[in-house]
């Protein structure tokens, strides 16, 4: 964009650009904040190793993905509200704490308005990035797992989980009470972890979240650098429920601005007869 203006006209692409939110708009200064960690354990060391088996490509996970963004869609077309609905319902088990319910009402369901001191009507707007992978180790809490499940959800984004065997009939069983009639077909699917080093490297998957707290998460990163595609972020589970704050959501989140020029079809003429 050509003459844009920090806090007016935020810009920036996707993918290969960097993983958002856009310059200059005000949700970008949150990507260079972090909850403060005593631990002072560095991302790269320290800490045992966060690790995945390949496997050989089978073409049934590449139509998975396929799948799971054909759902997104569907899925972003429902309202937070009735996604909330759905994702907290009486007969399943809760994936949003009311914290986060109340995080997305305020600042997801509603695009911000931006100032327009040229005469243009400016609004951001968030949505789901795209398909994510979660990653679910045999040590993950499973109540934690469903709390990652539940964000993304909210967000507008269909989820692969890769889970460890053990954990894959439980999920199984808790994932049934979303996948009927009020969700899309194929918005979850469940496959086994060590599936997980092809799924990232597929072009449609947007993020990968993984339990790298603690961890020395290298080998993974290594993983996801290899990819041809997009540049996708790794999301690393909140450590408590403090965590799960809005600039931690925006992860799962890429920003639409909308520019509509008022003065073009007769708003704020006299905007034409300004002088010094």
């Amino acid at each position: 964009m050509i003459g844009a203006v920090v806090g007016v006209n935020p810009f920036g692409g996707r993918g290969l650009s960097g993983t958002g939110p856009k310059a200059g708009g005000p949700n970008y200064l949150f990507r260079f904040s972090l909850v403060k960690d005593e631990s002072g354990l560095s991302l790269m060391s320290g800490g045992p190793s966060f690790s995945l088996l390949e496997k050989a490509r089978r073409r049934n996970e590449i139509v998975k993905v396929s799948l799971a963004s054909k759902a997104m869609q569907q899925w972003q077309s429902t309202s937070i509200k009735a996604r909330i609905n759905i994702l907290s319902g009486d007969d399943r088990s809760v994936l949003l704490s009311p914290e986060t319910q109340a995080i997305a009402l305020k600042n997801i369901a509603i695009p911000i308005e931006l100032p327009g001191p040229t005469g243009e009507a400016n609004q951001l707007s968030v949505h789901g990035r795209g398909v994510m992978l979660l990653l679910i180790r045999e040590t993950d809490l499973l109540e934690s797992a469903l709390q990652q499940v539940g964000c993304a959800l909210l967000c507008g984004c269909p989820l692969i989980i890769a889970a460890h065997q053990s954990l894959k009939p439980k999920l199984i069983r808790v994932m049934n009470n979303y996948s009927k009639d009020s969700t899309p077909k194929h918005l979850i699917t469940i496959v086994g972890l060590d599936e997980s080093v092809d799924l990232i490297q597929h072009p449609d998957i947007s993020g990968v979240i993984a339990n790298t707290a603690d961890t020395n998460s290298q080998s993974l990163r290594q993983i996801i650098a290899k990819r041809s595609s997009s540049i996708i972020p790794l999301i690393e589970w909140p450590k408590n429920n403090q965590g799960y704050h809005y600039h931690w959501l925006l992860w799962f989140l890429s920003e639409r601005t909308r520019t509509e020029n008022l003065v073009a079809r007769g708003g704020n003429t006299q905007l034409f007869n300004l002088t010094e």
